[in-house]
């Protein structure tokens, strides 16, 4: 078993990983197998595709959920909320891959479609996708070979190649993300429409007020019914989403040079303390210090 390796200096200032710590700036790969559960909703400040090796893996991205099994690989951006759900009392086997753009800049300023999947998405994209038994190897070799880099000793050729290898792997995923035909290779998901227009509507309203009272009048639910949708949904509550799509909105407007008590404003906090622990309590570091990496 690899725990997380880290080549790259870390930067505090960004949303926590799937085990709660401070997500790395620049890249870490992991391959492990356990049995921790990663029940948790969450969202990171870089890229990340995960790939998992055990079947009847859940994953809930964004009001969608997917079913998985041994050979499929996902990718969130870092707008997309998500948590992945293992079976219960199983030895669970990945690989996750965590990026940031930095650190692949000077490649993708040439090909920037290798970050297709993260942006550009066609219509119908689905974050979750099986592999055929040819992809599964590929996939698997690639993401081997990254681990190998990763332990093997630093120097700026294999950071370069640690970097090659990273691209490879994302413009092998493009084209199986390109090439997917639903009708030939099935994934189980569920798109969950029953919350979306609330979840647009949240989204599109961060400054206005978004108590859970207001939204059940809004869209004719009952309290309890709004939280119980979100919760199957999602995994979070409505006051949780909310404040996901807070915090990421100020860390987009934090990263546009707008001033905290600005960001506070536009993102619906009348209280620029309380912005501002809720933003260090998600992110990690404080807006201040976030605008200023």
């Amino acid at each position: 078993m690899i725990n997380i390796i880290t080549v790259e200096k870390i930067n505090e200032g960004l949303f926590r990983d799937t085990y709660g710590k401070p997500c790395i700036a620049w890249h870490t790969i992991e391959h492990q197998t356990d049995r921790v559960m990663l029940n948790r909703m969450h969202v990171h400040d870089c890229y990340e595709i995960h790939y998992t090796l055990t079947d009847n893996t859940v994953y809930k991205v964004d009001g969608r959920t997917y079913t998985a099994n041994k050979g499929s690989v996902s990718v969130f951006n870092k707008n997309e909320i998500h948590g992945i759900f293992p079976p219960v009392g199983t030895n669970f086997e990945r690989y996750v891959l965590l990026f940031n753009h930095n650190f692949i800049h000077d490649i993708t300023a040439l090909y920037p479609e290798i970050l297709d999947i993260f942006h550009n998405r066609y219509l119908g994209f689905v974050n979750c996708l099986p592999l055929t038994t040819a992809q599964h190897e590929e996939l698997g070799y690639l993401m081997n070979k990254t681990v190998k880099l990763y332990i093997s000793h630093q120097t700026r050729m294999t950071e370069l190649a640690c970097k090659l290898t990273i691209c490879e792997i994302l413009r092998f995923l493009r084209e199986v993300f390109l090439s997917y035909d639903e009708n030939i290779y099935p994934i189980n998901y569920a798109s969950l429409d029953k919350i979306k227009s609330i979840m647009d509507y949240i989204k599109n309203n961060l400054s206005n007020d978004l108590q859970i009272e207001t939204l059940s009048k809004k869209f004719f639910v009952s309290k309890t019914n709004l939280r119980v949708s979100f919760m199957k949904s999602l995994g979070m509550t409505p006051k949780q989403y909310i404040t996901f799509c807070r915090i990421m909105k100020a860390r987009e407007l934090l990263t546009e040079g707008k001033p905290v008590f600005t960001v506070s404003e536009k993102v619906g906090y009348c209280d620029e303390s309380n912005f501002i622990r809720t933003f260090k309590n998600l992110v990690g570091t404080t807006p201040k210090e976030y605008s200023l990496r």
